[in-house]
């Protein structure tokens, strides 16, 4: 059985549910378990996910994640483990950023035999027939997303593969900038797009895969300027690595774009502090190493120019709020492409 276990409140009830099952002991023994970085959520067939455990023991680091997938069963009225997948060496990730550098950063994909790259814009037909499909030998921190637009009719997108299935459909001439899709394991990923009520759709895609910078250092005992430039109508972002002692403060500049957001992870996965369009400051409670991810929250590209210093004097904790969150629900303006989360 784990030793310790580690949870966030978010998580609390319904992991505590689940490591008391029995059949835990047959997926082998660690000495602690911590699901701080993550929620865990329905999938296929009611099975319930945790995505981003942490352990430690059985050849385990932090630096390594695992999924952990269980099924109520009725007759023993407990969760049974059905399936354990371990992602190695992956780090620190939530569910659009990856701290880990990849290479190559804009991996080339195919369709129907012929090579493109990633970063720039093509045009494709896709036909009741013969629907569109793009495969892409990825590797874990490749974090993928799209600009698919000009559709000259409805459509349905699906990106699939490696324990991912995300799909949705969309209009005609609306551009829409797609979710991040963050990759854990190497293998072949397909992206899928088909007419919906035509017999052909024609449209324009760019892919990009966002984590496409190397992780950088914000100094303690200095102050760090940082100038970061976004890719536009892309999901695309800047990380950094800072340690805090426990009693100092990560203090960031105010962007003067309200769509710039900063996340801020801790180095279990977990988020600690997530503001837009206003400066960041955190109080470190807990000595360690930490992640700062920058983006344009909406992909519509844009910079940031500021500083980042650390302090020890206790500064206010901009708290996780529905006014620093932004829901899908946000509209885009009718000269942007809609994007989604």
């Amino acid at each position: 059985m784990f030793k310790n276990v580690h949870y966030n409140t978010k998580a609390y009830l319904i992991a505590l549910l689940a490591i008391v099952s029995p059949s835990v002991n047959a997926i082998g023994s660690f000495s602690n378990v911590y699901f701080d970085g993550t929620t865990p959520y329905l999938g296929e067939n009611q099975m319930l996910i945790f995505d981003g455990v942490r352990a430690e023991g059985n050849g385990l680091t932090l630096d390594d994640a695992l999924r952990f997938e269980y099924q109520f069963d009725l007759l023993s009225l407990s969760w049974e483990i059905q399936k354990q997948t371990v992602y190695t060496g992956v780090g620190v990730f939530d569910n659009e950023h990856m701290a880990i550098d990849v290479a190559p950063s804009q991996p080339p994909f195919t369709v129907s035999g012929k090579s493109y790259q990633l970063g720039q814009t093509y045009t494709f037909t896709a036909t009741k027939a013969k629907p569109f499909v793009a495969t892409l030998a990825l590797k874990p921190g490749h974090v993928i997303s799209c600009l698919i637009d000009k559709q000259t009719g409805e459509y349905s997108y699906q990106f699939e593969g490696n324990n991912i299935d995300s799909s949705f459909n969309g209009l005609a001439n609306e551009g829409i900038i797609s979710g991040s899709q963050i990759i854990l394991q190497e293998g072949a990923y397909t992206l899928t797009v088909a007419p919906r009520n035509t017999s052909s759709v024609k449209f324009s895609l760019k892919l990009f895969n966002a984590n496409n910078r190397q992780l950088k250092t914000i100094e303690n005992g200095a102050t760090t300027t940082i100038y970061e430039k976004f890719a536009t109508y892309l999901r695309d972002y800047a990380k950094y690595e800072v340690y805090l002692s426990a009693g100092q403060t990560l203090n960031l500049t105010k962007p003067s774009n309200s769509d710039i957001q900063f996340t801020l992870l801790n180095d279990l996965g977990a988020q600690v502090s997530q503001v837009s369009g206003l400066p960041l400051i955190y109080d470190a409670t807990k000595s360690g190493n930490y992640y700062l991810f920058i983006n344009n929250r909406k992909g519509w590209g844009g910079s940031y120019s500021g500083k980042a210093s650390i302090t020890t004097t206790p500064s206010v904790v901009t708290p996780i709020t529905n006014k620093t969150r932004h829901s899908n629900t946000d509209k885009a303006t009718a000269a942007r492409p809609k994007y989604l989360r």
